[in-house]
């Protein structure tokens, strides 16, 4: 590494950071200190430049990409000058990356999947709230505060739709973008997107790639890469291009063109990827006589929450000529299964508990579609189209256990997912029938993922325990309105019952790292912490009693 392009390295995040700091400490567009701001990040730019024509380092030019939206700001200075310092800061990284440290490191994170899925989301979400911060990603001249850009990131990259702020007030179109561009690559999956990235460079995948691709869509059966990431790619911007179409002609009636198609194409985003966050104050309320928005935004939220190998083993049954299908996987029917129970159990269970309560200021045929929309959100979507406030204790329980439950695995959606909960309902049935085994559908589940489901369970229940504990020890708020904000935001699921928008810094930053720990999940946290395994050692069997 040159002298140059050390101290080049060290001055693009350098930049960035006093510009966002003057930002934080309330220096405004078009001010003195704002030109100045621009000026240094224009002159570190510059030089930057210079140093790859000179030394003819022109072979990646990704990182130009930063750039695009720079003329859109050519009158906002600290803004236009943040964008820089951003530009320097991947080059920094490409800088480090291209030394041996920073090799060894990039091939440590490929061997170690959960390692690299811990840190992908945590620099999605650094390099998400810097972005936030921005001046010209929200209204207000100082751009937004630390822990409200920190806290937007953290729900929109853990597609969980919990918010501090009103998205549709506080933050501009930039913004909403960005906001949008965090909750897609939440939905993708950092092991996704970094394996994508490997592909376009031209790079060939091993073992250890194809296991770490593996590990990412929650499956330890081989998979083919390539194809796994073909699937996923392809398929989320197939389902999101269908939505985007539908809600397109749904919005168009109510807005000029150009921004029905903003707000279609953010709200089909942040439904395939069960993310929850929408555009308008109070949510989908203004929807609920609105059949084709609710239907669609559903559909999404359903087929983004089934997973993507249930999707690509489910497109293949159906396209596969009769005589030569092959039955389903246990894994799937379990998937499809439970998904169908719960989605038409809670729609039957709403309906009742609301037919005249939150539902009575509707018609029948819209109280069954909004109760149906009611059961589909808390599969860790977020959207609501009735006011959350309104509606009974009852109801917020079975929201609170279908918010534990969440998605399948492998999908954009969380919770303890839909095949765990299956897996120890049939233990459980096993259990009472006096069989050994857990058999689902001439098939029996081995010991050990039965074992599994169990402690993602029980970590579970710590996690939302602990959460709630730190919640009910600092806040001052109603234990109700607690509890469904912890299932809420460790399901990564984004419905709120209002404690979200009063809680203090330590209220967020619990609510923080429920997100985080919900979305890369409470077991790969505790690989990530644990020790190495030893080798097993058989001691004595003794009972213990239970009851």
């Amino acid at each position: 590494m040159s002298r140059l392009e050390f101290w080049l390295a060290i001055a693009g995040p350098a930049v960035l950071v006093v510009l966002l700091g003057a930002a934080a400490l309330g220096v405004v567009e078009g001010s003195a200190p704002a030109w100045v701001g621009l000026g240094l990040g224009a002159a570190v730019l510059l030089l930057s430049l210079w140093r790859e024509i000179r030394e003819r380092d022109l072979a990646g030019v990704w990182h130009w990409l930063v750039l695009v939206p720079a003329p859109f700001f050519w009158n906002r200075p600290l803004t236009l000058g943040a964008v820089f310092g951003l530009r320097q800061l991947l080059m920094s990284l490409r800088t480090l990356a291209r030394r041996r440290a920073g090799r060894q490191f990039i091939d440590y994170l490929w061997a170690h999947p959960v390692e690299l899925l811990a840190v992908g989301f945590l620099a999605v979400i650094v390099f998400g709230t810097l972005l936030l911060m921005l001046p010209a990603a929200c209204t207000s001249a100082r751009g937004a505060p630390l822990l409200d850009a920190l806290f937007t990131a953290t729900s929109a990259t853990c597609v969980t739709g919990l918010t501090v702020v009103d998205t549709a007030a506080f933050f501009t179109p930039f913004g909403w973008a960005v906001i949008a561009a965090l909750i897609q690559a939440g939905g993708l999956g950092v092991m996704t997107l970094s394996t994508l990235a490997a592909l376009v460079a031209g790079k060939r995948l091993g073992l250890v790639q194809s296991g770490a691709v593996a590990a990412a869509v929650e499956t330890t059966a081989p998979v083919d890469a390539v194809r796994i990431v073909r699937v996923v790619v392809l398929g989320t911007l197939i389902a999101e291009a269908i939505g985007v179409a539908i809600l397109f002609g749904s919005f168009r009636t109510e807005m000029e063109w150009s921004p029905a198609l903003g707000y279609a194409a953010f709200h089909a985003i942040s439904a395939f990827c069960n993310a929850g966050f929408a555009l308008w104050t109070d949510n989908l309320v203004p929807f609920q006589g609105d059949a084709p928005v609710l239907l669609t935004v559903s559909l999404l939220v359903i087929v983004g929450g089934l997973g993507f190998l249930v999707l690509a083993e489910l497109w293949g049954w159906l396209t596969s000529r009769l005589r030569r299908r092959r039955p389903l996987s246990l894994h799937a029917r379990l998937v499809l299964g439970t998904t169908a129970v719960l989605l038409a159990g809670g729609a039957v269970v709403f309906a009742l508990l609301e037919w005249q309560g939150a539902l009575a200021g509707l018609d029948a045929p819209h109280k069954l579609l909004n109760a149906f929309f009611l059961s589909v959100t808390p599969r860790t979507a977020g959207f609501n189209t009735l006011p959350m406030n309104g509606l009974s204790m009852a109801t917020v329980f079975v929201l609170i256990v279908l918010m534990f439950v969440g998605g399948s695995p492998g999908s954009t959606a969380g919770g303890i997912r839909t095949s765990t909960a299956a897996t120890i309902l049939f233990a459980v049935r096993a259990y009472m029938r006096g069989r050994e085994a857990v058999e689902v559908g001439g098939r029996a589940i081995p010991a050990a993922t039965v074992v599994r489901a169990v402690v993602l369970v029980a970590l579970a229940a710590v996690v939302c325990s602990i959460g709630f504990f730190l919640l009910a020890l600092t806040q001052d708020i109603p234990f109700q309105s607690l509890f469904f904000e912890t299932v809420s935001a460790f399901g990564t699921v984004g419905l709120s019952l209002g404690a979200t928008a009063e809680v203090d810094s330590v209220g967020k930053i619990v609510l923080i790292v429920l997100m985080y720990v919900g979305r890369v999940g409470p077991l790969t946290l505790i690989l990530l912490l644990g020790s190495a395994a030893r080798a097993p050692v058989r001691y004595p069997e003794e009972p213990v009693a239970l009851t």
